[in-house]
């Protein structure tokens, strides 16, 4: 439970939030961010300056640290990849060109894209930004929706990708007794063998996991799950799950409805599993508010307030409630949570203010992540294509 006190504080309007449950509390603010020629008030954590750190890159994705220090690479859905590298961090584009390559990973002195259509092992010719000997490792389908692929590094130094379900109640599933091109909906898992990499299934029955972070207390590998939107504004909920190996999560022929599974009759097929088999989720946000990127913040002083907590960026709902007003769409914004043994201890949303009051957004986050000199970079693919970031206050 929260409460929420309001004081000024000279020409500023503070937020604070008092967490009845146990874990810090993260006091919030109302600062100006100019962006050209407009002016927004946004909500950041106290002790931060939100302001721009690239507009260079046009629909950023997903974000990751680079083979030089400080160095991040950016994942975009304009078929291309960029690396920023300090001290200037003016973004450089990585050629060739891919269908959609959501998300890039430097591992094992190679650079790794995933691509809708796959997973590719490369070298880059950081000279002449190019990318080469690039080898297909692992083909995935890509044709029908939700068509982003989230690669992330585990502490086994395997390799993780996500991949969803292309609809609200799609027959397909992450198993190899299904065809290739309906083996989706959850997270596969490439291991180096015999000098070889090869896949297999870490988690099924996820519609669309787009975030992948580890954490790095309980080396348990978290995602985020966009729910169905055929049952309506409210149904189902939002999840944040923790992932195991052959953990299956019910979608599409199971939903969670914040206190239980339930069939969903959308999908009539036979379950590859059982309903008592499907693990619940850790968490649960509002529906259609669509969870992405997360990012755990390292225990380091240098992150003050948010130092050890779960990030989770919010890309904003595109559906209404009964009025059918832009206004009730579910704002984009950024959520920290505190975790203890794998449970959140409390919820606060640190960054907001994108959505105007009109419904209409100016930017919307998409994934985060926390550079070692104590900086949070998130990014936003629209209306605004830039990277953002959260800068500590001396």
């Amino acid at each position: 439970m929260h409460k929420h006190k309001r004081w000024i504080a000279g020409n500023v309007l503070i937020l604070s939030s008092t967490l009845s449950a146990a874990g810090s509390t993260i006091d919030t603010y109302q600062q100006t961010l100019v962006l050209g020629t407009e002016r927004f008030t946004v909500t950041v954590p106290q002790g931060y300056q939100l302001s721009v750190f690239s507009t260079d890159i046009p629909s950023p994705r997903m974000l990751s640290h680079g083979e030089v220090a400080g160095e991040v690479l950016v994942g975009s859905g304009a078929g291309a990849i960029y690396r920023l590298t300090p001290p200037d961090y003016k973004a450089q584009r990585i050629t060739p060109q891919f269908r959609y390559p959501h998300s890039v990973l430097w591992h094992e002195n190679a650079l790794w894209v995933a691509s809708s259509e796959g997973v590719y092992r490369t070298q880059l010719n950081r000279q002449e930004n190019r990318l080469e000997a690039i080898e297909k490792v692992f083909a995935m389908p890509a044709s029908g929706g939700h068509s982003s692929r989230t690669l992330v590094a585990g502490p086994d130094g395997s390799l993780y990708v996500s991949i969803g379900i292309s609809g609200n109640c799609s027959n397909q599933y992450l198993s190899e007794t299904y065809a290739f091109n309906e083996r989706r909906g959850g997270v596969w898992r490439l291991q180096k063998k015999a000098g070889r990499w090869q896949a297999d299934v870490f988690s099924s029955g996820l519609r669309n996991p787009v975030g992948l972070a580890w954490s790095p207390h309980e080396q348990r590998l978290y995602a985020t799950n966009n729910g169905p939107d055929h049952l309506g504004f409210e149904q189902p909920p939002e999840q944040l799950v923790a992932l195991s190996a052959g953990s299956f999560h019910g979608m599409p022929w199971y939903q969670y409805d914040g206190e239980q599974v339930f069939r969903d009759r959308c999908q009539r097929s036979q379950p590859p599993q059982r309903k008592d088999q499907v693990e619940h989720p850790v968490t649960t946000f509002p529906a259609r508010q669509a969870p992405l990127g997360l990012d755990f913040v390292p225990e380091q002083s240098v992150y003050g307030s948010l130092s050890g907590q779960l990030l989770v960026a919010f890309h904003g709902s595109w559906a209404v409630d009964a009025t059918g007003s832009a206004a009730s769409r579910r704002p984009p914004k950024i959520t920290a949570l505190h975790l203890e043994d794998g449970a959140v201890i409390t919820q606060q949303d640190i960054v907001s203010g994108f959505q105007l009051d009109d419904g209409q957004r100016w930017a919307r986050p998409v994934d985060l992540l926390a550079l070692p000199d104590g900086r949070i970079l998130f990014s936003s693919d629209g209306p605004t294509s830039a990277i953002f970031k959260l800068t500590p206050i001396p």
